[in-house]
């Protein structure tokens, strides 16, 4: 925990994003951002965008690239692209975590789950860009590790019109 109290320019608490949270979760969740390259890989695994440990669970914790997107879509709000999307889809994944459940699979279920609705609730996103969003986020998880994989729980299906 020392190295995320110091320095102090390389973490943020973004007060948008944090707001978010808590209304998402009902909770006093605390969003931290690590804004260093250097200080993220000293933090978390190789490939990891965000986590939430289970001793601190109503705190979630950001990298860089996470970050810069959260911020631009704080600042331009409805812009559909897969950077936003796949940022967006990270955030509902721990903020998931913040419930106390530490599988990852659940977890990447359950925010997929809610991604649509999230964008549309708390992100001004109209259905069809909610959708596409949703589609450019799926798109990424088939990449991610095996951990993360559902395995033939969830196929890619759109809203009904």
């Amino acid at each position: 925990m020392r190295l995320l109290q110091q320095p102090r320019g390389l973490i943020s608490h973004p007060a948008g994003l944090e707001a978010f949270a808590r209304e998402f979760r009902h909770a006093p969740v605390t969003v931290t951002c690590v804004t260093s390259r250097t200080r993220w890989l000293q933090l978390a695994n190789t490939g990891v965008l965000g986590y939430v440990r289970s001793r601190d669970r109503l705190r979630v914790v950001l990298g860089p690239e996470v970050c810069q997107v959260t911020a631009k879509i704080f600042a331009n709000p409805g812009v559909v692209s897969v950077d936003r999307a796949v940022a967006l889809q990270v955030i509902v994944h721990e903020l998931v975590h913040t419930t106390g459940l530490v599988d990852e699979r659940q977890a990447e279920r359950i925010s997929f789950t809610l991604l649509r609705s999230t964008l549309v609730r708390f992100f001004g996103y109209s259905r069809t860009g909610a959708m596409a969003m949703d589609r450019d986020a799926w798109s990424y998880h088939l990449g991610r590790s095996a951990a993360y994989q559902l395995r033939g729980s969830r196929r890619y299906t759109p809203w009904p019109e």
